[in-house]
């Protein structure tokens, strides 16, 4: 049986393709050849540069291992468990002779150019024989892999933010920081979706939002893959330079075209996003693939939260949420932000006249620790682009903050009080439903819902949040 722990993400699909492969020929063991037609099969995998770079033609290849697997006996394994795949003793030697084949090119994992270089030490085989026949050779192959590598550090080329919003400077920033995470020096897709992924600004997670997507599952994913990925070197690089791959460069320039089609005067990470969604058989694409997410969809909801972005709908808050809500709106003025997020709306309730800023202090919280870490943290989101001064009924909203104000919808059914308060979105911030760092900052803080959940309970049934009181009898009246 093969095992995956020491393989990194292009070498556990070969292995999974091989099985494919070997069921296509109605054997039941993986053997070499059926090893080597997967890793030509492998769209824009190593092992197909690697030929085009040596000029040998993949297909000379693919049709001399179909027939010599035609003419393969059918082979039998008993007592194997569902889903177990099964190789062959020549396949475990050239497992352990890649092992060794990564250690002497000092990578951590084994990759499909280790299997391959591995594959061409095998003598008087059929695949030996057929690698030999197009003029393959094992020191011809590692000379090409050397070249190959050295290429890529040639080609890659510090990082412009001349055209990039600040959003998008600081997600590039941000991926810089995770190729030291990951011990790589330059970047690469994965770690730019990987920092589009983890920043909590507006932009791409309210997308994922909207499609219902979880973000957490793509991140662990993409972690998967650039632990196992291999190291690489930059030659001659200086010191604060961030350096790219190619895929990358040709990511920036069709993000360019993105943000022109979009009539966009910058690039943003929604265009970033964009042409990241057009790579194929890549890992990035593979992972957004996986949760079917596509360069159209993904578009078409841009274009649809552009046109329509969910908004305050007033006559279900209170009068007081109301006032909170256009302080709201003062802070995106102030910090030059487009939507209200979670980090908005929290800074105004703790700032606001509400009971919120009354339990704080009793719970001997320090509110002005608090407000400060609140702000410190709107100051954090970079602008993204100039305010505009616009009515309260207007104000956009993220959907992370229409799913909060759902949540505080159902507390307030829970209080059988008429409209939305303060008091309600407070607690639903406490509740940790959103993964977000203003709720992790309540946390830090030692607020937390059961503390201060009984005390609003108590506060509503001895009639002291007096406004929403009185304002629920007239609503009532009102509607009955």
């Amino acid at each position: 049986m093969i095992r995956f722990d020491k393989f990194n993400e292009q070498a556990q699909e070969s292995a999974q393709q091989a099985a494919e492969i070997m069921q296509r020929y109605g054997h039941n063991q993986i053997d070499t050849e059926h090893w080597m037609l997967a890793l030509i099969e492998q769209s824009g995998g190593i092992v197909s540069l690697i030929l085009e770079k040596l000029n040998i033609s993949p297909d000379a290849i693919r049709e001399r291992l179909d027939a010599a697997l035609l003419a393969s006996p059918k082979n039998s394994i008993f007592g194997g468990g569902a889903g177990q795949i099964f190789i062959t003793p020549r396949v475990k030697r050239i497992i352990d002779i890649a092992d060794k084949e990564a250690t002497g090119l000092k990578d951590d994992f084994i990759a499909s150019e280790h299997i391959f270089l591995a594959i061409l030490t095998e003598r008087n085989t059929p695949v030996a024989r057929i690698l030999n026949t197009v003029g393959l050779q094992h020191d011809q192959v590692y000379d090409a892999i050397h070249d190959l590598r050295e290429q890529n550090t040639k080609e890659v080329s510090p990082m412009r933010f001349d055209r990039f919003t600040e959003q998008a400077q600081e997600i590039a920033q941000r991926a810089a920081v995770i190729i030291e995470r990951y011990d790589h020096n330059q970047i690469d897709i994965e770690h730019i979706l990987l920092a589009i992924l983890e920043t909590p600004y507006e932009g791409i997670p309210d997308i994922l939002e909207n499609l219902n997507i979880n973000s957490k599952t793509l991140c662990e994913r993409l972690d998967e893959i650039l632990r196992t990925s291999p190291k690489k070197n930059i030659i001659n690089s200086k010191k604060g330079q961030i350096f790219i791959t190619p895929r990358v460069k040709k990511i920036i320039d069709i993000s360019n075209d993105e943000a022109n089609h979009l009539k966009d005067e910058y690039i943003s990470t929604e265009h970033i996003f964009l042409a990241i969604l057009t790579e194929r058989n890549t890992p990035a694409a593979r992972i957004l693939g996986n949760v079917l997410l596509n360069h159209d969809r993904v578009l078409d909801t841009i274009i649809n939260i552009r046109n329509s972005p969910p908004r305050f709908e007033l006559d279900q808050f209170s009068s007081q949420t109301r006032e909170t809500i256009q302080h709201c709106n003062e802070l995106l003025l102030h910090y030059g932000h487009r939507q209200v997020d979670l980090e908005h709306l929290l800074l105004a309730i703790i700032e606001g006249t509400s009971s919120v800023p009354k339990i704080v202090k009793k719970l001997t919280i320090n509110i002005y620790d608090l407000i400060d870490k609140l702000h410190d943290l709107l100051l954090a989101i970079p602008k993204s682009g100039i305010p505009l001064q616009i009515s309260v009924g207007e104000i956009p909203i993220t959907y992370k903050l229409k799913k909060v104000i759902h949540d505080a919808n159902e507390i307030r059914y829970r209080f059988k009080d008429v409209l939305i308060s303060d008091e309600h979105l407070f607690l639903v911030f406490l509740r940790g439903d959103s993964d977000r760092l203003a709720t992790q900052i309540l946390i830090n803080q030692g607020l937390t819902y059961n503390l201060t959940y009984p005390i609003i309970r108590d506060m509503h049934k001895e009639g002291k949040i007096d406004k929403h009181q009185i304002e629920k009898t007239i609503h009532a009246e009102q509607i009955s």
